[in-house]
């Protein structure tokens, strides 16, 4: 591996058997070699994959978004074929429609658009699809001239101005250990639906990019700017522990420089390793 990094986790869980959860998010259709032979070694028994798996402009001509993201589609197959994988978008995937939702669930991952699913009895996993009425209202233009995204993907972004949480609060009451994919770390704090206040155990997200240039504040590293958070941002990497459980963010993996390069930040995969009480 080059400038990637791996980054270890231990966590205490009301679960039977132990388990290692890899995080990775923002691959943003990069090449995704060192990403996977990271899985390859190190062999999860769980991929959670936290948005912003693909670049999110318009395909080209009339190809389908997940027919021009080779690089994502690869890392999905591979993950596959080394554990269960469970995918929620991120604001890039504002541009999937059934099509590509379609081929995605071919390669065997289980796509949770807000929804949830269970990993093994008394696990389950969940994906918040983030609201994107700005993004929506920035990119719908792309759309125009192509069949095949004539108005919109198939999240309807342009409909809420939060994320919809009816089915996060049935997931709550899922009796077992609850991990929810949820791409905006700001989710936790900052904004609803406040997920520190929530009877989740493991939020895992990303979008932050670790605050694309990392410089040293007293006693650890910070990031200067996130979107969604501006500058000097409170959630960019690392873990986070809240009234009910915890959130652990992802630095991402692709550099992608806009509207800051990335500096002092390489880019990261996490794994958790979710130990019995």
């Amino acid at each position: 591996m080059h400038d990637m990094k791996e980054t270890f986790y231990r966590i205490r869980a009301d679960i039977r058997k132990e388990i290692t959860i890899a995080l990775a998010a923002d691959l943003h259709d990069h090449d995704c070699t060192d990403a996977l032979e990271s899985l390859r070694n190190r062999k999860p028994d769980l991929i959670a994959i936290a948005g912003d798996l693909i670049y999110g402009v318009k395909p080209d001509g009339n190809m389908l978004k997940t027919e021009e993201s080779v690089s994502a589609m690869r890392f999905l197959k591979e993950c596959r074929k080394i554990a269960p994988v469970y995918y929620s978008p991120g604001n890039h995937e504002w541009l999937l429609n059934e099509k590509d939702i379609e081929m995605i669930r071919q390669t065997g991952a289980a796509y949770l658009d807000n929804d949830m699913c269970e990993f093994r009895p008394g696990i389950a996993v969940g994906g918040l699809t983030p609201s994107l009425v700005t993004d929506y209202r920035r990119y719908r233009k792309l759309h125009r001239g192509n069949d095949l995204y004539p108005r919109h993907g198939a999240h309807r972004y342009d409909m809420h101005d939060g994320p919809e949480t009816d089915w996060l609060s049935r997931f709550e009451r899922y009796d077992g250990y609850k991990i929810l994919l949820c791409h905006y770390p700001q989710y936790w704090r900052m904004s609803e639906p406040y997920l520190y206040r929530r009877k989740i155990d493991l939020v895992l997200s990303g979008h932050a990019h670790g605050g694309q240039i990392r410089y040293w504040h007293p006693f650890r590293w910070d990031g200067l700017y996130a979107p969604g958070q501006g500058f000097l941002p409170e959630y960019t990497s690392g873990m986070h522990r809240g009234e009910q459980g915890a959130m652990i963010i992802s630095r991402g993996l692709a550099n992608t420089a806009a509207p800051l390069p990335r500096l002092f930040n390489p880019t990261e995969i996490v794994y958790i390793a979710l130990q019995p009480v």
